[in-house]
Parts: C-alpha cells; structure tokens; sequence
C-alpha cells in the first residue's frame, strides 16, 4: 500500500521517493503479535541516488525487528530498493507506550519516514471464520470470478474482529487489523482455491480482487494478508481453483478448512469448521454407488409417527472406506448431475474408520417435502473425487414429529445439565467442584460463541452434558437412571441457518461417588464432552427470534421400552458475535 511522500530532513523539499507497505501506517495489531513487513522505495523521477542504505530500525521499546532480505546499498542503476523485515510486537505491555509502537524508515538523507502501530488486545475467539455454506460443487467449467457470481457458486467466509477492553459485555470491533489467513491442506490456498474479495453481488459499479499468497520459503509460511474494515469485519470469496491447464479444466477436490491467525499467538489459533469442495457426478456408472436402504419405507413411501423426528437411513457397505470419508446427503439433483446445494441435508456424517463404520443414520423428516417425490442420495466426500449413489425415489407422506423433543412421551429423568467449554473438564471429570457452577449454561440464557471459544484449550470440545445417576437400587421415585445403564442423548437444533437432529455415542453412566454434596453416598454423575463444531456456527433466525437447542437422553430396558428425561432447551446464536451495524 503506498502513503503519502515524505519531506525531507533539514531542506524540506518534497521526496520525489514513493513508499509502498506491506502493512500501512496506523494498523492496529495485537500485543505479542509478530509479522513480516515489506518495503519498497520507489524513485518516481530518475534513479535512486548511488551508495545509500536503506534502514528500517525501531523506535523507543516494545518493537523489535529482524532483517530477512534487504537491498541495502544503491548502485546508481535502479529505480527501486526493497527489504523485507520480520516484525515483533512485545506482549509486555510496560514496554509499549501509549498502547503504540514505532519504526523509521530511511535511504541515508534522501528519505526518512515514520511509521505508527496502535497496539490492541483482542478476544481471540473472534478469530473464527464462519462459512456460510458447507459445500459447493467444482464447475464444469472455469471463469474468472466477478462481483455478480451467484452464491452457489463460491463460499462465503465472515467474522467480525472484537476488541478485548476487559468489560466482557463490550462489542467494541476490532477495525483495520492485521490478520494472516492460512489453510489446512497447507497449499490449498495457493493451488485448490481462489481467494477474492467479497463485493456486493447488487452493485453494479463494484470490482473484485484477487488475491495472492505470501510464501516465506525459509519459514515453510504461506498465508494471505487481511485486513478488518471499520466494522471490525473480515470477509471474502473462496472460489474452486478448476482454472484449465493443459487444455482441459482441472478438478481440485479437497476438504478444506481455513483459520486466521496471529503469529506469535498460535496458541490462540481457532479454525474454521470443513468445507466440502466436491467433483460432480460422474458421467462412467461404474464408479456410482447402490442406493440408500430405507427400513421404513414401502415402494419409496414414507410415513412417520407422532413422537419419531427422524427416519433411519442405511448405506451399503462400498470399498475402501477411510476415517476422513464423509456423507453428506441431498434430497435434490439438477439434470446435470449437480446436486442442489440448497438441499444439503444436516448434519454430515463421519465414516469414523475402517474398523468401525458407520453405515447407518438418522435424517429429520422435516426435510422431504410433504406428498412430492424427491430424489434421495448421498456422496462420499474426500480429499479426491467424490463417490455418488444412485438416486431413490422418495415420496413423504406425512406423521412425522417436529424436530423437537416430543410432548407425547412420559418424562421421568431430571433434564441434562449443560457446561461451557470453560467447565474443569481435564481436572474434574464429573464436573462436581462447586466451582463448575460458574460455566454452566442456563436455558433462561443465550449461549454465544464466546461460551464455546475455549475449544482450543480444552481437547476440542464446545459444551459438556452432565448426566447424575445413582446407585441405589430401591429408588422409587426414578428421577436419576442407574449407575452402568446405557443412555442415548439426542441433539435437536432449530434455527435460522441449519435444522438437525444429531445423536450423540452412546455412554455407559459411570459409579463413581460425587463429591458434592458432602457425605453423599449414591449419587455419580457422567460428563459427555460435546465435540467441536457441533454446537457452533448456529445463528439465530433473520427476523432476530432465537436459534434454539434441546437435549434429552434416554435408556431402554430389556423389552426395549425407553425412559426418558425431561428435555433441556436453551436459547443460541454461536455464529457470528453480533455486533448491530449497518454494514
């Protein structure tokens, strides 16, 4: 980025000297933040002035800086001088005055220029980048981006930079920051995807940008440079890199997963939840897989009951199966062999390994249309083509129950308790230190994303559900299952962007004796960590009603009768931090 020409020391004429910056003048970057720092003097009249050195040195404390290439001596012959500098911004806050840090940059006494940091701290949960669609479909051919593209054909990636000013109700965004955004697989962003700005598809005036990764070999580093906008937002475009080499359009699928990150505060590193960049169907039927297996349906006609939210769906067992396989199924198929995008069906399924496959799952009827056929099929998704089923004819007749716990059962169990990821989880295991009583999560509250940030620290889990039991046998009143029962937990999420019912693995309820209350002698809770991102990225609804997510388990005696419990329901919105703007 080029600033403003400097004038001279001493004589004060004009410096015909222009300076481009890789991070410009007035950034805000975060305590213990460390970056690479371009710099290129350009001489817009002549040649640059022969043997002068070009320095780029701190000024006052908190800032120290390295030298990874520089130009340093003119010969008289060029018109330009570059370096390239790795930066560090102390985390020691004494060492930073002002909250500010400076550098000068000077070409002996042709050029001196100063330039200004403000130094902020973040909440570094804001990090996260969120989707806004999980899948996308490799075109069959390729063009150049444009700020008009329709949305199924990219995915959109948003977060909104938050500062930390210590007040933990404050939504104060986090403007003009610096953050590096890199990839998982590493070179994805330089060979599988085409990163853009994000303009507005309705003006017709705007342009795109595209662009293009930093690769420090010596570092094995290769990222993409942004910067938040006044909003604290950081948004962009990821397109498929299907550009034609070799005369043909080239197919890159992958399972992508992309973060931003702060160097020098990787610890603080929260990635984005995978995206599917899948091949479309294959022309060659040998390589498409049997249809789904549908218990309950009779000649592809499908009835629910009055307390069943969801239907079982079979697979075949098909070859090769690995644990980073995923099913993602659909309910719609354009004539072309696309699936429709639109019709991804929540959530998408592990294979979970190879020993242990998982070859049956539960779908939500509330995803057919009701008394219309559709065509029901699923697609492996990995990091090479995608595998596709044949398509089953599927019409829904109705009865099914809303994807909600049911009114229509007797509720005996007390209702799960719920833990942030902030609960003790490593230290104590069932949760029971009065202590843990400060990150629970109450159904009277909303559940944010900062509730879940501390996935990162904690074994990569969003919430934790306790479950108490009890030991004594001649319980009468029921309201706790038994130590070693079995109990099956099930997940309904409604809102405004993702409606499903998840089942969680079933556990077995341990006996280990609570500490609290003292002296208790039958009561032993169970903990079951929900992984991440399972709760995350849920958003509430346009209209600004609440997400909403319930959790009820159950156990089965020997006849298969099931007892419930009384459900959990809580309000959430774990997509973006919501801060009101009018961007």
């Amino acid at each position: 980025m080029s600033v403003e020409r400097q004038t001279l020391g001493g004589g004060g004429a004009p410096s015909t000297i222009n300076p481009t910056l890789s991070v410009p003048n007035n950034t805000n970057l975060v305590y213990g933040q460390e970056f690479y720092f371009d710099v290129i003097l350009t001489e817009t009249v002549g040649k640059l002035p022969l043997g002068k050195n070009l320095t780029v040195t701190p000024k006052g404390t908190g800032l120290t800086i390295d030298i990874i290439y520089a130009s340093l001596t003119t010969t008289g012959a060029e018109k330009a001088i570059r370096g390239q500098y790795y930066l560090k911004i102390s985390n020691d806050e004494s060492k930073i005055t002002g909250d500010k840090v400076s550098l000068n940059i000077s070409l002996g006494t042709d050029f001196n220029m100063d330039i200004i940091y403000n130094i902020k701290k973040i909440q570094f949960y804001t990090l996260q980048l969120i989707p806004d669609k999980q899948v996308i479909v490799i075109p069959k051919t390729f063009s150049e981006p444009k700020p008009s593209d329709i949305g199924d054909n990219y995915i959109r990636y948003t977060t909104q930079l938050l500062e930390d000013t210590g007040n933990p109700l404050e939504k104060k965004p986090l403007k003009n920051a610096l953050v590096y955004l890199s990839s998982t697989p590493k070179d994805s962003i330089n060979t599988n995807i085409i990163v853009t700005t994000d303009p507005n598809p309705a003006d017709k005036s705007a342009t795109i940008k595209t662009y293009t990764p930093t690769n420090i070999v010596a570092d094995d580093r290769t990222f993409i440079s942004l910067i938040s906008d006044d909003h604290g937002k950081v948004s962009f475009r990821v397109y498929s890199n299907n550009k034609i080499a070799g005369g043909t359009t080239t197919e890159k699928p992958i399972i992508l997963v992309l973060e931003n990150i702060i160097l020098g505060q990787e610890s603080h590193a929260y990635t984005s939840e995978n995206v599917y960049i899948i091949t479309p169907r294959p022309q060659d039927s040998r390589h498409v897989l049997e249809s789904v297996m549908i218990p309950s349906a009779d000649g592809g006609l499908l009835n629910g009951g009055p307390d069943e939210p969801t239907f079982e769906v079979m697979i075949e067992p098909y070859d090769s199966p690995t644990p980073s396989d995923h099913i993602l199924f659909f309910t719609k198929e354009s004539d072309d062999g696309v699936p429709d995008i639109s019709k991804l069906v929540l959530p998408i399924y592990d294979m979970q390994s190879t020993h242990n496959a998982n070859y049956s799952f539960p779908i939500p009827y509330n995803v057919l249309p009701h008394n219309q056929w559709t065509e029901f099929f699923y697609v492996v998704a990995r990091n090479g083509n995608a595998r596709y089923s044949v398509g089953m004819q599927l019409k829904y007749l109705g009865g099914g129950s809303d994807l909600v716990p049911s009114d229509g059962v007797t509720r005996t169990y007390n209702k799960v308790e719920v833990y942030s990821s902030f609960a003790d989880y490593k230290n104590d295991r069932t949760l029971s230190k009065p202590e843990e009583k400060n990150a629970l999560l109450w159904e009277q509250a909303y559940t944010s994303r900062a509730e879940l940030s501390n996935y990162i620290n904690n074994g990569g889990y969003d919430a934790f559900l306790k479950i108490t039991a009890t030991n004594d046998t001649t319980d009468i009143i029921k309201k706790h299952p038994q130590v070693g029962d079995d109990v099956y937990i099930n997940m309904y999420v409604r809102s405004g962007n993702r409606n499903f019912f998840r089942q969680l693995p079933k556990t077995t309820l341990l006996s280990t004796l609570d500490s609290v209350p003292a002296g208790n002698t039958t009561l032993c809770s169970t903990v079951i960590p929900i992984i991440h991102p399972k709760y995350s990225g849920i958003s509430s609804y346009s209209e600004g009603s609440p997400a909403w997510v319930y959790f009820e388990y159950y156990t089965m005696d020997k006849t298969n009768t099931p007892t419930y419990s009384h459900y959990w329901r809580g309000m959430t919105d774990t997509s973006l931090p919501g801060v009101d703007d009018d961007s």
